[in-house]
């Protein structure tokens, strides 16, 4: 595997902000009770049985890192855990008391040109998509108060899936995924990353497994697109002819001046959900870049990265 690294103007720290006032009611502290997913038209899912044996999990960019550079062998779920209805431990899809899409989706999200994001900033962290010969910017800012977006790039139907708990993106292709009514917010977190929802069946999704992990799609997996994150600045002067996701969502309380989670990635010490399976060579919220290679996974952590040129690894 050969990883390339670059400069692209990203600040040296996290910046310790709060969160905006209009934010703090979706930052409210997560209940880790079990409770039941309810989809919107469905009924809820059993709560699941208590037993199961944990898999190991990397995810593909990860910010809650629970390891250091690695390699963990792929693992099927245990037949027990089909029998249960889940590809991991019923119990550890945890809801609290938040329901589905509690934190709301966009669907077909209005968009401006690079020149008419006036409220964004150089070092302002996106997700960039290339689809076809259309190039799209998806603010973090924005992400992380919806955490799931539909939307259409290059005449292709695609999905953006964001969790500031773990700092994990995930662009789906929906056609080639089965999903024809899009992705919601199901209110769940396994292994401290949101979990989705297929509208169309009431599956839920890990976007860090990119599989089924209970529902009628149990076991399927999510067809990705590639994606990068970066700053504005470096994103714009990639692809001077992008469009950029508009702040104008029809959510005019919700506050985009600022990445609503600073202050969670500056405390390394506050985890909002737990994770069970942690490995203590990493900082929690070390960043690191995920390499995944049939049956080999390996971590490399962003903080020991260089600033530009190559990385030439054997995974």
């Amino acid at each position: 595997a050969v990883l390339r690294t670059q400069p692209v103007g990203e600040p040296e720290g996290p910046r310790a902000r709060q969160p905006p006032r209009d934010s703090r009611r979706l930052l409210a502290e997560r209940s880790l009770e079990p409770a039941r997913f309810l989809p919107p038209g469905r009924a809820a899912l059993d709560a699941g049985a208590e037993r199961g044996v944990p898999l190991r999990v990397l995810a593909p960019v990860l910010l809650l890192a629970a390891c250091g550079c690695r390699e963990a062998p792929a693992a099927e779920p245990p037949s027990s855990l089909a029998s249960e209805g889940c590809l991991v431990p019923c119990r550890d899809i945890r809801f609290g008391d938040r329901i589905a899409d509690q934190i709301p989706p966009l669907d077909d999200p209005a968009v401006v040109p690079a020149s008419g994001a006036v409220g964004l900033q150089d070092d302002d962290r996106v997700v960039g998509v290339v689809v076809g010969a259309e190039a799209r910017a998806y603010p973090l800012r924005v992400l992380a108060l919806h955490q799931v977006l539909n939307d259409v790039l290059g005449g292709r139907r695609i999905a953006v899936s964001f969790s500031p708990l773990s700092g994990s993106a995930l662009v789906i292709d929906l056609d080639a995924s089965r999903v024809p009514d899009g992705f919601g917010n199901s209110g769940g977190v396994y292994e401290g990353d949101d979990v989705v929802y297929d509208r169309a069946t009431g599956s839920l999704f890990s976007p860090m497994l990119r599989r089924a992990i209970r529902g009628p799609r149990l076991g399927e997996t999510l067809r990705t697109l590639p994606h990068l994150r970066l700053t504005w600045a470096a994103w714009k002067t990639a692809q001077p002819g992008t469009t950029v996701l508009s702040e104008d969502t029809g959510y005019p309380d919700l506050d985009y001046s600022a990445y609503a989670y600073d202050w969670y990635e500056a405390d390394d010490r506050r985890l909002l959900e737990p994770v069970r399976r942690v490995d203590l060579r990493l900082p929690y919220k070390e960043r690191v870049a995920g390499v995944e290679s049939a049956a080999v996974a390996r971590a490399y952590a962003v903080s020991s990265l260089p600033r530009h040129g190559t990385i030439d690894d054997r995974v």
